[in-house]
């Protein structure tokens, strides 16, 4: 598993030339567990984003991005109770498939997740409905 947080914490460890035990020594965290994050098998913790944040002086875009694709990296998701029954059925049959699916159908699938974004983004004014005139109403 290639968990996007994963790639992240490892180009930006390399951009600023340390080795994992180096940055893990400067964050304050075993060498261990940066090795399980860049594997993908842990989720980093709030402490560990803070500290990676400070310990690297990282600029507002780093941050973002690394914020962003922590979130994206959760393994672990909760349905609400509130939820229909048929979401709920579809998300067990999705999950008992997921490791399965060809990558063209996941493709197809995240596309479809952005046309709904995008649909939700008003286009502008409605054009107004054009009326034909009758030939009383044409000057001549």
């Amino acid at each position: 598993m290639t968990a996007p947080f994963a790639l992240v914490l490892r180009d930006l460890r390399l951009r600023h030339c340390k080795t994992q035990t180096e940055l893990a020594h400067l964050v304050g965290f075993e060498q261990s567990f940066l090795s399980s994050l860049e594997l993908g098998t842990k989720n980093p913790t709030s402490d560990f984003l803070d500290r990676l944040v400070r310990g690297l002086n990282l600029c507002d875009e780093d941050r973002d991005e690394l914020l962003a694709e922590a979130a994206a990296s959760q393994n672990r998701f909760a349905l609400g109770p509130e939820i229909p029954e048929e979401t709920f059925r579809f998300c067990y049959a999705l999950f008992q498939k997921i490791d399965r699916l060809h990558p063209a159908l996941i493709s197809a699938m995240h596309a479809m997740l952005k046309v709904e974004d995008e649909l939700k983004t008003p286009v502008g004014p409605i054009p107004t409905r054009l009326r034909r005139q009758t030939q009383r109403g044409i000057p001549m």
